[in-house]
Formats: C-alpha cells, structure tokens, sequence
C-alpha cells in the first residue's frame, strides 16, 4: 500500500467536496450509520450524498465544465495515449461519431475511466471467476489497458471492492417471473444477523457485521463461489408477517427525530422512509414459498433437509446450527466473540435459506500511481 498517496487522498478529500459543491454538484452530509452500519452510528459525519440524484449532479458538473470552456464530446471513446519521442502522453486519440480519429493534444491526460469490473475476461484473469457483477457494466478497463499499452506498470490488479445480497442473473430472472417486483425486496432478509453459512455448511463471520457492507462483502468474497446462505426460521417470518421486520431488529428508529436522506441511484436513501417500511407486515414466509425452485431460497421441516436442498454437509450445517443457538443461550460466542444477543434463534420449521453471493462493486487497482 502507498500510505503517502492515501494520506494526499484524505487530505484532499475536504477540498474536493468544496469543489465540486462550487462547480453545481449538490450533496447533503449525513450521518455515517444512515445506510445500517451500528458502528458507524454517531460519529463525525463524512458521509456525502447526492441532493438530487447522480443524473442531476453529473449533468450540472458537465455544464460548470463547459462555462469555463471545457468540451466535452460524446459517443467519442478514447482508445490511445498519445506520446512524444521522449516517452511522455501528451494527448490522446479517440473515435469520433462518424469512425474518424480525433486527435486531441494536452500538457496533462486525466485518466478517470474507473476499473474493469464489467469486464468478465480481465475479472477472470485478474481477479478469478466473478459470480455476480455489480451495477457496473460500463467499467471495462479500457482507460487501463491504454495506459499499460502506453507502458504503465501494472498494480494492484487482483484487488476489488465487494458488497453483498445479491442474486446471480440467472436467479434474478427466475425470481422475477416467480414473484414479479416483489424479488426487489428479498435482500432485506440479509440486512439482520440471522445465521449465515458457506456452500460446506460453516460459519464464516460475525453475523452482526453484516451491514458493514464492504466488510461482509469481502467476507463473501472469500468464501466458495462468493455464496452465503441466509439461515431463517418460522419464529422470525411470524413476527414480521405482524409487525414488520422492526419486530426483529428496528433499524432506523434512531433517526426518529432527525431524519437523514439522501439519493442513490437516483433513489432515495431516507431514513424516515426506511422507518416507516420497516414498521410495515410483510408475508416473507409467501414469497419465499413462491420462490422455491428458483435456486436461491431452499426450504425444508428438519435442518438436516435444508442442509440437502442447499447441497452443504448436513452434519457441519446442522453444527453450525447448534453452535450459534447456543451462543444466543450462553450469551457468548466462542468462534468469532459476536455479540449474540443479536442473534436471531434458529428453532421453528419450517426452515428458509436464502442464497446470496457477494457483490463486485468494481476494481480498486490497475495502474502503478507514482
């Protein structure tokens, strides 16, 4: 790690919220626990959020660009750097609309095309098989590759940030035609510490991170095939089908009194909105039941049947099971020292397990930063 570029990094980072506030970029500070993280809650607020949505303050950025003078061309990929006989980039070539070459000259290149995240060979080659891609389709690398073709060393390139809950394309296909926009909703269901296993059946980390989401994401990550299971028994559906998920764990209540929002892509991230669906009933144990046979949520009446419609080891599951019960009785948990008073108990069947894999939300390397 280059801790001289990360402090430069932290040490711009006010600097350049006040620029792009001062170009038309509307941001809103928040409270950095707004998105669920307890050990966030309260402490100094760093969080910037769009006011408006990303769309909004893209566009404002653009015309702030172009009143100083700036041109930007559109449908007009750069595609190599330019140098001069000493080896230095001194502009850049680019495809225009009609196939033509734009040849565009400058004292300094800005490379900011993001990763290679939705690009499944580099991923493949970098990073190993990527099960499930984030919102990131554009991110193909090709700022990098240009740059290594220009001769830039390369750095960095196996490492990647993750989240977590989602589904593969194929289960969201499936889950789609199973339950409709229902499907949107299921990922609440891994946003609380129920028990959470592998593809062998074990646990593999405190269940109460799991709203830190790039830590539980790279938890994920490192697990086979990037793949949790949700472990949900009758008990928790039967408390929310009344009260809401609010009855196993009220999130955003403690911003009651003083709201937080924001938007994220383009939708609103608001903590009196989140309060008010998670007081809301829902019938989970339905459209869990709806989705069945779509490859992400499993069911049975015995442990040792959930074990073998998920297709783990049914005597590690079924230990897995017993030791996370038993932390919630001893109050202590001897594998990852949790707080297991936030456990959710697994005791009455019918049993759910929702499949969930860990999240690419882009590459974080590529390019040697002198």
């Amino acid at each position: 790690m280059n801790s001289l570029l990360v402090r430069k990094i932290i040490d711009e980072s006010g600097p350049t919220v006040d620029w792009l506030q001062e170009n038309g970029c509307e941001l809103n500070l928040v409270d950095a626990g707004t998105g669920g993280g307890y050990e966030h809650i309260g402490k100094p607020a760093t969080l910037h959020g769009y006011k408006e949505g990303g769309t909004v303050a893209i566009n404002k950025l653009i015309e702030s660009f172009k009143s100083k003078g700036g041109d930007v061309r559109f449908g007009t990929p750069a595609n190599e750097l330019i140098k001069d006989s000493d080896g230095k980039v001194t502009g850049v070539k680019a495809t225009k609309p009609d196939g033509s070459t734009l040849n565009v000259n400058a004292k300094a290149v800005i490379i900011a095309t993001g990763g290679f995240g939705g690009n499944d060979e580099m991923l493949k080659e970098y990073i190993g098989d990527s099960y499930t891609k984030g919102e990131i389709a554009q991110n193909t690398g090709d700022g990098i590759k240009m740059a290594w073709d220009a001769g830039a060393d390369k750095y960095g390139t196996d490492v990647a940030q993750y989240f977590w809950e989602k589904f593969t394309d194929e289960e969201n296909a499936k889950l789609a035609e199973a339950i409709g926009d229902a499907s949107y909703i299921l990922p609440n269901l891994s946003k609380f510490p129920n028990l959470r296993v592998n593809k062998l059946g074990q646990r593999f980390s405190d269940e109460t991170k799991a709203t830190l989401y790039s830590i539980h994401g790279a938890e994920i990550s490192a697990q086979p095939e990037q793949t949790e299971y949700v472990i949900i028994d009758s008990n928790m559906l039967d408390k929310v089908k009344v009260s809401g998920t609010a009855a196993i764990e009220e999130q955003f209540g403690k911003w009651k009194d003083n709201p937080q929002s924001f938007m994220e892509f383009n939708e609103p991230n608001d903590t009196a909105m989140f309060l008010e669906e998670e007081h809301t009933p829902v019938d989970y144990a339905a459209l869990l039941d709806k989705a069945l046979g779509t490859g992400a949520v499993f069911k049975s009446d015995t442990l040792e049947g959930l074990a073998k419609e998920m297709g783990v080891d049914e005597s590690k599951f079924v230990a897995s099971v017993k030791q996370y019960n038993d932390s919630i009785k001893n109050g202590k948990d001897e594998l990852f020292f949790s707080n297991p008073s936030r456990f959710i108990s697994v005791d009455k069947a019918p049993y759910y397990a929702v499949k969930f894999s860990a999240r690419n939300l882009g590459t974080l390397g590529g390019i040697s930063i002198n």
